[in-house]
């Protein structure tokens, strides 16, 4: 408790530090893109945990809604966007469209 304050000091300084490096990081290439994409459907928990893994490697964020009709939201540094894209769309979908 008597070094409370000093952690806190400590962790908010950390904090602040790595927030300013991934702001670095993401706008590397200067342009942000978020791609709304809708799907048929979406249930396979394999799909969806491929996802969340390739968005980690890429430095990307979004959420997935599953369910008929699926929709994926993926954001982030564009070029890392359209990466992640190229590869998810060539997995096998009934129906894919995407809106940028």
């Amino acid at each position: 408790q008597s070094h409370a304050g000093q952690y806190i000091t400590t962790q908010t300084v950390n904090s602040h530090d790595k927030s300013n490096q991934n702001v670095n990081e993401t706008t590397s290439s200067g342009m942000f893109s978020r791609y709304w994409i809708y799907s048929h459907h979406i249930y396979s928990k394999i799909k969806r945990k491929n996802m969340l893994d390739m968005s980690k490697e890429y430095n990307l964020t979004g959420f997935v809604l599953p369910g008929k009709p699926g929709i994926i939201c993926i954001e982030g540094d564009s070029k890392n966007v359209s990466d992640w894209w190229a590869i998810v769309r060539n997995w096998q979908w009934k129906r894919l469209s995407l809106k940028i």
